[in-house]
């Protein structure tokens, strides 16, 4: 009987391997900066850089379990007569230099990116879509592309972000002026307020470390940063507690890191 059993399991373990689907979108063919993540009903979800535009322009598209579809925000239509790209499929007007998406539990979506023109530093911004009443949100300044804030927009080469279980977005960013990383959140309460920014700067975070790249993680309102050492090139650890940041570990790569990552179990 033992034998028995044995004989079908690798009989039908060919079966499972060939099973496995590839649902890789062709877009990736001729992309970069890829951010791809589960949204709380398990629904796949892809930002990218479109490199088949000139203006190398963000998409964000999603999986319904047998093809790619893509996804419109409220700026996904083209001002320029000019523009002989397809923008309707896109979100920024210029270069999308890097991208985060995160859900809150009721399934709202949150997308935080950078709109880049030319050589200058890309200009942070943060948009949500209410899976209710099916709009979109703009968390910037007063126009799309514009930025988070109503003076001193922030202007950065690497963010991160992350919600609390308030629904709460809440973005690390890398100060393109200084390398400074600075984390700021949304202020639900004053978002009514047309004389006034609606971000405003954790407590002790408007210059924490420098840094080349940086991850924030937010589980049970608990906050962590993972960066990248300017200069080391090594990742270091940080904890939010009792409104300022303590070490977790520091320049614990074996070497110099890329393209971090940082993720705490829910469990």
């Amino acid at each position: 009987m033992k034998t028995y059993k044995l004989i079908i399991f690798i009989l039908l373990l060919p079966q499972l391997l060939f099973s496995l689907t590839d649902i890789t979108p062709p877009e990736y063919a001729n992309a970069s900066n890829i951010v791809t993540k589960f949204d709380v009903s398990g629904r796949l979800y892809s930002v990218l850089q479109d490199n088949n535009n000139s203006y190398n322009r963000g998409k964000m598209m999603r999986y319904d379990g047998f093809q790619w579809k893509d996804i419109l925000t409220d700026i996904s239509i083209s001002t320029d007569p000019n523009d002989d790209d397809n923008i309707t499929e896109h979100f920024t007007t210029n270069k999308l230099a890097y991208s985060d998406i995160e859900f809150d539990l009721q399934d709202n979506l949150y997308l935080m990116y950078g709109n880049q023109l030319g050589l200058n530093a890309p200009v942070l911004n943060v948009q949500k879509y209410d899976t209710v009443n099916k709009v979109w949100i703009n968390y910037n300044n007063s126009t799309q592309n514009t930025g988070l804030f109503e003076n001193n927009t922030p202007t950065s080469y690497a963010a991160s972000m992350d919600v609390n279980s308030s629904g709460n977005p809440y973005v690390a960013y890398i100060d393109a002026s200084s390398n400074l990383v600075r984390v700021v959140y949304l202020d639900l309460m004053n978002l009514n307020n047309p004389n006034d920014d609606t971000w405003r700067f954790l407590p002790n975070s408007s210059g924490i470390v420098t840094s080349t790249e940086v991850s924030l993680s937010v589980s049970h309102d608990v906050f962590y940063l993972a960066y990248i050492d300017s200069s080391t090139n090594k990742i270091s650890v940080l904890k939010y507690h009792e409104n300022k940041w303590v070490d977790v570990d520091t320049n614990f790569s074996t070497g110099a890191v890329s393209n971090i990552e940082f993720y705490q179990d829910n469990d």
